[in-house]
């Protein structure tokens, strides 16, 4: 009897510390499974430092690099970072504008960004950093970074302008910024660094295009000084050369019509005649078709005429622009050959004498185009009642 109670007992006990086991065992396993719980893909790149990132993004491995940058943009974008990027363009330390302009600039070239970009005030941001670098300069306060902010803050104004749906974010800019126009000029006349001419460029050029804004342009006389320049430093750049014709027949056409002739002396006060006409030669359409507006625009109003007919190539380079079939073109080049001949015997004399010239002209007679037959017609009555 003593046995059993003792062995009841001892069941007892061992059932007892079997079921405290069991549960001692599920609860563990709970906890451990609670606390090994997967990460999400968020709190994994979180956990990235930026030092990393950076070092990631600039490796040898494409797909490394583009998806260290896809998460530095993700970071970013993020409303805090982001206003905290633009306000960072206000500091009075070039250093932190500089690394705000830095991450502005990478973040723009992503067409997804430029919205909400625009949207939290980057466009005043970044004119802000524009005029502020080149003030300090202004007052003998020389840094490193002042060529820097310019240029990435040129960029990234460029980028944010040049692609979007209407001319609502270039309005913005100017009138958030009035400043904007008069300072991107000072900074593309007193500049060397050919980048930001370049940008500075781009940038008149969105707003001499642009209906609404282009009227700007026209309260800075030193637009024709600076832009007229880069027509003569721009030789064998097809894209500058074709942007500042743009801007410049822009100017003169149809700005300031009511000055025009003191525009076009003023553009030839800058020696742009022999690069104007050298750009015939190019085999880009587009340079041509501007090339050839701006010599159209010398020639209908008697400006420069002694000086454009006594280049050697300027009939051969002619020629070879009206063999285009391109009736824009081709009506232009045969007005411009007109009013030259009307202006010069001497150089009616040489149109005379060229076979390929008056063996063209039938054909551009035949044109479909109602403009460039009249121009024809017009031109064949001038040479054959001239009597050479």
């Amino acid at each position: 009897m003593e046995f059993n109670r003792r062995n009841a007992i001892m069941f007892v006990v061992g059932v007892l510390g079997g079921a405290g086991a069991v549960y001692t065992l599920v609860y563990l396993r709970k906890m451990l499974r609670k606390s090994s719980k997967r990460a999400t893909i968020e709190q994994l790149t979180d956990g990235i430092s930026l030092e990393t990132l950076k070092k990631l993004s600039e490796v040898p491995n494409v797909s490394i690099r583009q998806c260290a940058r896809g998460v530095l943009t993700a970071r970013a974008l993020k409303p805090e970072c982001l206003r905290f990027l633009i306000q960072l363009c206000y500091a009075e330390d070039e250093e932190s504008v500089l690394k705000a302009c830095t991450v502005l600039e990478f973040l723009t070239k992503n067409a997804k960004c430029r919205a909400r970009v625009i949207y939290l005030g980057a466009l005043e941001a970044l004119s802000h950093a524009i005029y502020r670098s080149w003030t300090k300069r202004n007052k003998g306060e020389i840094f490193n970074d002042d060529e820097k902010i310019q240029h990435l803050a040129c960029v990234a104004i460029f980028d944010l302008i040049n692609d979007a749906d209407d001319d609502t974010p270039k309005i913005h800019l100017l009138d958030k910024n009035p400043s904007f126009v008069p300072t991107i000029l000072a900074i593309m006349k007193a500049t060397h660094n050919r980048d930001i001419e370049k940008w500075g460029l781009y940038l008149i050029h969105q707003i001499a295009v642009c209906e609404a804004t282009r009227d700007e342009l026209c309260q800075h006389w030193v637009v024709i000084e600076v832009v007229s320049k880069l027509v003569v430093k721009s030789q064998g750049e097809p894209l500058r050369l074709r942007l500042a014709l743009q801007v410049l027949v822009t100017l003169a056409n149809i700005l300031m019509a009511n000055d025009e002739a003191n525009v076009l002396q003023e553009i030839r006060s800058y020696g742009v005649i022999m690069p104007t006409i050298g750009c015939l030669k190019s085999e880009n359409r587009e340079l041509i078709y501007w090339a050839v507006g701006l010599l159209h625009e010398f020639v209908a109003l008697d400006i420069a005429l002694p000086e454009i007919c006594a280049v050697p190539i300027l009939l051969r380079s002619l020629y070879s622009v009206l063999i285009s079939n391109e009736a824009s073109i081709q009506r232009l080049v045969l007005r411009v050959l007109r009013f030259l001949c009307q202006s010069s015997d001497d150089f009616k004399a040489k149109t005379t004498h060229n076979k390929h010239l008056l063996a063209r002209l039938p054909t551009c007679l035949a044109s479909g185009d109602r403009d460039v037959t009249s121009w024809s017609l017009y031109l064949i009555h001038d040479i054959a009642t001239s009597g050479m």
